[in-house]
């Protein structure tokens, strides 16, 4: 199947790699979201402090599916926004990407994306993208991850450990 979506094992490993990613974060005050991307976009749970959504964060993980297209740009997209209107210059406003496919179901532009990733004003919003098996779709992931300074890396253990501290070191 080369659907685009996230299958069986990829699934399961983006899986495991979020609950180590939310277990490196031992601080109560950081702000996490979750947003599902296939066909469309959802967001699952939107950004709030761990102390309030932690359990919600792990039982939502639990229940992520794999299923139709990857409307990659788009969830980017959504991400970036939410962050923005936000507004915290106080913290790290990071979006992590996790993907097996490659973009094929977006409404917002390639180039739209990367410009409004590119632009200073506001917040300034670090995305970086971890790739699960050949299908993942590099070039698009590069390009947007360099338009914000971010970094694409390979869904393997040690990088899932280290992210947390890789993020930090961006503040």
């Amino acid at each position: 199947d080369t659907s685009g979506s996230m299958r069986g094992d990829k699934l399961a490993q983006a899986q495991e790699a979020l609950r180590i990613f939310l277990d490196q974060i031992k601080g109560d005050q950081e702000r996490v979201g979750l947003i599902e991307f296939a066909s469309g976009v959802d967001v699952v749970l939107p950004l709030d402090e761990l102390g309030g959504n932690r359990a919600a964060l792990e039982l939502a993980v639990d229940g992520l599916q794999a299923q139709g297209d990857t409307a990659l740009l788009d969830a980017v997209y959504v991400a970036q926004q939410q962050l923005k209107a936000l507004g915290d210059a106080e913290r790290i406003n990071a979006v992590v990407v996790m993907t097996d496919g490659m973009e094929n179901n977006s409404r917002v532009g390639f180039r739209d994306l990367v410009r409004e990733l590119s632009d200073d004003s506001g917040v300034p919003v670090v995305v970086f993208a971890i790739a699960y098996g050949r299908d993942a779709d590099l070039e698009v992931l590069q390009i947007i991850a360099d338009s914000t300074g971010g970094q694409v890396r390979e869904g393997d253990p040690a990088t899932i450990r280290d992210l947390y501290k890789i993020l930090s070191t961006y503040f």
